[in-house]
């Protein structure tokens, strides 16, 4: 997987005395945690400094003293400008990371927006940023990667990932375990050749639970010939709103009620149908995790720590295009989330289940060569 992220990171006040390359001048605590954090993903990434603007980490630099706060409003923003200038040899398909104090990140951020890049800055509205929220920040993007990493791994282990209209109950199917959705027309900015997962989701997590996974998809996918029924999918229930709102359409029926008459059913057939549509251009990829229904089961574990990890509202990477469905929901958590989930999307994510879910990868990618032999 090719990655499309560039790290931006701000100088410190402590320096070096000596001519020296930029990565060794700023000796202060925060510029080495940072320092240690871009070297660590293997990202490209630059320093921003105050007196010579955007900096590879290998230029060799002269001492100074001078700090961004204390010039004048027409050189920050000459210096935002030549920094921006500098960039825009990476295409616009670059997430920008600005692991800097609101100092920088106020001119630069901007800037790079108006020119079409997606640009993260978690630290934009902050006065004064601790060590600790920077390494926090790196610690969310790094286990991300590693769970992008993992994904891939298993979709590329087990035929690929399926097109989810041409899914039917005669594929491998495992009997319990997780799913999650992608939509080809959205990237996964820290995997620029894999599509972004946006939706994460289990089945039989109540205890004495009888339902398969499959049981659980066909639900969401609807019938053969392009129907369903959204009253029996959360997933379909959400989809469907955002279709109305997008599309100007009327449906007073839709989402009310645990059931409906045949009439009313027959009013929401053509909503139906697009939901159906929508769905079944997005792909699938699924888990096998084949342990007893209960809510404390492995498949919740990873599910909801999947979400937490995923949502836009914990992390500083997961963008949606302009054109993704479900910024139309009026459903606010799917819009902050990116992700058409609304359980989990503001937990805290406990990073141990990323060796959990590697341990059920694995197994899933043994079990599918079994089934293929």
């Amino acid at each position: 997987m090719t990655n499309s992220v560039v790290l931006l990171v701000s100088c410190g006040k402590r320096k070096s005395d000596t001519l020296c390359k930029a990565k060794d001048m700023y000796n202060s605590f925060r510029f080495q945690q940072l320092k240690t954090i871009a070297e660590s993903y293997g990202f490209k990434w630059y320093i921003m400094s105050a007196k010579y603007g955007l900096l590879s980490p290998e230029t060799v630099i002269e001492p100074y003293d001078l700090s961004l706060g204390s010039c004048s409003l027409e050189y920050k923003q000459k210096w935002a400008k030549n920094v921006v200038d500098n960039l825009k040899v990476y295409n616009k398909d670059t997430l920008f990371i600005v692991l800097a104090d609101a100092e920088y990140s106020k001119y630069v951020t901007p800037l790079l927006i108006d020119n079409g890049y997606q640009v993260s800055s978690p630290f934009l509205n902050k006065d004064e940023t601790i060590v600790s929220d920077y390494v926090q920040t790196s610690k969310n993007i790094s286990e991300a990667i590693e769970f992008y990493k993992c994904i891939f791994e298993l979709a590329e282990s087990t035929g690929g990932i399926r097109l989810f209209n041409e899914c039917t109950g005669k594929m491998y199917w495992p009997e319990r375990g997780v799913y999650f959705f992608v939509d080809f027309g959205e990237k996964s900015l820290i995997s620029n050749n894999f599509p972004r997962i946006v939706r994460v989701g289990t089945h039989a997590v109540s205890a004495g639970s009888k339902s398969t996974l499959w049981h659980r998809l066909k639900t969401h996918k609807g019938t053969a010939t392009g129907g369903g029924n959204h009253r029996g999918s959360i997933f379909r229930l959400h989809v469907g709103n955002a279709i109305i709102k997008k599309e100007g359409l009327v449906c007073d029926t839709w989402g009310v009620g645990q059931n409906a008459s045949k009439e009313i059913r027959e009013k929401e057939t053509t909503l139906e149908h697009f939901v159906s549509e929508y769905i079944g251009q997005l792909g699938v990829i699924v888990l096998d995790v084949n342990d007893l229904p209960s809510s404390a089961s492995a498949r919740s574990f990873i599910e909801k720590n999947s979400i937490a990890l995923l949502s836009s509202i914990n992390s500083s990477f997961n963008f949606s295009t302009s054109n993704w469905l479900g910024n139309y929901s009026p459903r606010r958590e799917i819009i902050d989330s990116c992700l058409w989930n609304i359980n989990y999307i503001n937990a805290n994510y406990d990073n141990s289940f990323l060796k959990v879910f590697q341990k059920y990868s694995n197994e899933t990618i043994e079990t599918y060569k079994i089934y293929k032999k």
